[in-house]
């Protein structure tokens, strides 16, 4: 969802942020529009939700896959300004939009009267039930404790659609740990690989539905088949 640079100085963060919760880290960074949008009216989830280069690739793999499931329930963790998941509805028995954000959610009702949000902090909340659950760059922005309290919830679905912004070279370490808030693991050579340790996600059968390179990195899709730890 969110790819916007706000900064190379993670340090810079992990101050201001510190020992604040995800809904007050969130409901500052959508205020202080971190995340861009400055000039507009409403939130802005940044430009990795709005730049046609990374959002038509993933809206076409995974409109693609939900069609070929025939109408499933979806459940859209951190859905954001919801730029991205508008795209994504008529594909779904049933859509629900969930983020940490009260007012963002509330923007998202306005304008998308059909749609079904719910304010629900994933760290700490249950998720509401459905087929396949997107987590669209939501978890590179989170602390590692924070990740492992949410995958235990991801492999309550069929499938768990995952993107990551990882670093654009193979070899890079995975994982690295990090304070919550707008930024994300890129900046210092690291990106959420969660099928490593320290989480070790599995599932009956996983593959990448699309990636792309941007900002500095990979963006990349992975869809996970009945997941488990």
């Amino acid at each position: 969802m969110l790819t916007l640079f706000p900064s190379t100085n993670p340090e810079r963060y992990a101050r201001e942020f510190l020992g604040q919760e995800p809904r007050q880290i969130f409901s500052e960074i959508y205020r202080k529009k971190l995340w861009g949008g400055r000039f507009s009216m409403g939130p802005c989830s940044g430009s990795g939700s709005r730049d046609p280069t990374v959002v038509a690739p993933y809206v076409e793999a995974v409109r693609c896959f939900l069609s070929k499931l025939g109408g499933p329930s979806v459940v859209d963790v951190g859905c954001g300004d919801f730029h991205v998941g508008s795209r994504l509805v008529t594909c779904a028995g049933r859509y629900i939009g969930c983020d940490v954000v009260d007012f963002v959610i509330a923007e998202n009702q306005r304008r998308h009267p059909g749609v079904e949000f719910v304010v629900c902090d994933a760290v700490t909340d249950d998720l509401p039930r459905g087929d396949v659950v997107l987590v669209r760059q939501v978890l590179q922005h989170l602390d590692n404790r924070q990740v492992a309290q949410i995958l235990p919830k991801l492999c309550n679905y069929r499938y768990a659609i995952i993107t990551e912004h990882i670093p654009g070279f193979a070899d890079f370490i995975p994982n690295l740990d990090k304070a919550a808030g707008p930024d994300h693991r890129v900046n210092f050579g690291s990106g959420l690989v969660l099928t490593e340790p320290p989480f070790n996600l599995r599932a009956d059968n996983i593959r990448v539905l699309c990636e792309v390179t941007e900002f500095g990195g990979i963006i990349q899709t992975t869809l996970y088949e009945r997941p488990t730890l």
